[in-house]
């Protein structure tokens, strides 16, 4: 005897209903920020300051937690980028609204994965560029140009679901 359609749909439907209930893995959401306190570079007239580009930035791994549909965990953590682009002094913190304690039992899995991922990020370090007389010296490389380390912050909003939804704006999170 061939199952009617109905048959087959209704586990199917159940099995949807009950993963969007919980689920293990699902989307991470990263955006930079602006954290309080945050250092800002004072620039010279003739100056202008080149921020650094991520080169290899892999996202977190989803840890092995489960979390119901609508729930999520945001760990925010902030690093140096050196002169040469390598990401040290990696370290979560949350004395901003909506950072989760990365030390707590719920978001030491979290915390953890952020730490990893960061680990192996990238950049074309910062720099700043003295140039004579237009910025436009500075793109063409006719300019004094010196790399500057520098201080970056990061929020990641762990969901769930699956894949990756797409970065969060600086704007989005009120910090311009």
């Amino acid at each position: 005897m061939r199952p009617t359609t109905r048959a087959v749909l209704t586990p199917l439907a159940l099995g949807m209903l009950l993963a969007a209930c919980t689920s293990r893995g699902g989307l991470v959401d990263r955006g930079m920020i602006l954290p309080p306190g945050a250092e800002l570079i004072t620039l010279e007239e003739h100056q202008m300051f080149l921020m650094a580009i991520p080169v290899e930035s892999p996202d977190p791994q989803f840890p092995d937690v489960d979390l119901r549909s609508g729930e999520a965990v945001v760990i925010c953590a902030r690093f140096v980028v050196t002169e040469h682009g390598r990401v040290t002094n990696v370290e979560t913190f949350d004395d901003m609204a909506g950072c989760e304690p990365g030390a707590s039992a719920r978001g030491a899995p979290f915390s953890e994965s952020v730490r990893l991922a960061l680990q192996q990020w990238t950049f074309f370090g910062a720099a700043t560029c003295r140039f004579l007389v237009s910025e436009k010296e500075c793109r063409a490389g006719e300019a004094e140009v010196a790399a500057v380390p520098i201080r970056l912050a990061y929020r990641f909003e762990f969901s769930a679901g699956t894949g990756r939804r797409g970065s969060v704006s600086v704007r989005d999170l009120g910090g311009g």
